[in-house]
């Protein structure tokens, strides 16, 4: 049989008791904000997306998790005319109806995704950015850069339509990323300049891949190996 000794157990009171002593209050991060940063180029067609996020203020770390893109966008037909019925598959999101997926008429996810876009009309939209750099819960540190290159897709991928030949162009009005900027407090600035006289900051992630495979069309199983090849 054990005994409950001194050594076993530490004492405790609920934090309601504490009157006489303040809580710990964070010095480190001394004020957040955002910063709209726009393509270095003109979007023009189906062309890469090319931001840059500099660093080159000393006093301030970059919070690339809390980050956004944001996107005002609209659907039109490739020659011009308003579209009608489409579905946009981004951050305009509402669940679809389970076994109704690829429905335009009894799915009322797509339903209600429809209703925003329908005769053209611009819709905006906002979401994080899902890439391992964006993921990360650590800041990235002062006078570091980023440069971004995002690659649209196909309207053929992100539209449904229930023409029997849809022929629709999205149209990007303006687009954007809203980086989120901490300013650290000057006295941790200057210890990680010295923590980085002797050491790498360090930023773990879990790294992602994408691969392409071919499938024949119209079968309904395949066997895919050696997945993880040349994945590192």
């Amino acid at each position: 049989m054990s005994l409950l000794t001194k050594e076993s157990f530490t004492e405790a009171q609920p934090s309601e008791l504490e009157l006489f002593q303040l809580p710990p209050y964070q010095l480190g991060v001394e004020s957040i904000s955002y910063e709209e940063i726009r393509p270095t180029s003109q979007v023009t067609g189906y062309n890469p997306i090319t931001f840059s996020l500099s660093g080159s203020n000393g006093m301030e770390y970059l919070d690339l998790k809390r980050s956004k893109l944001y996107v005002k966008l609209r659907v039109k037909h490739a020659n011009g005319q308003d579209a009608k019925a489409t579905q946009l598959t981004s951050m305009l999101f509402y669940k679809d109806r389970s076994g109704h997926m690829d429905s335009l008429t009894t799915n009322t996810g797509a339903y209600e995704r429809r209703k925003f876009i329908s005769s053209s009309k611009s819709v905006d939209l906002q979401g994080p950015l899902y890439h391992e750099l964006f993921q990360m819960d650590r800041y990235l540190l002062n006078m570091t850069d980023v440069c971004l290159k995002l690659f649209r897709n196909k309207p053929s991928f992100c539209l449904m339509s229930d023409e029997e030949n849809p022929n629709y162009d999205i149209i990007i009005e303006d687009i954007a990323i809203k980086v989120c900027k901490i300013r650290v407090n000057p006295a941790i600035i200057y210890a990680h300049s010295l923590a980085l006289q002797k050491s790498n900051a360090k930023y773990p992630f879990t790294k992602s891949a994408i691969k392409h495979l071919s499938l024949v069309k119209g079968s309904t199983n395949a066997i895919l190996e050696m997945l993880n090849h040349n994945v590192s």
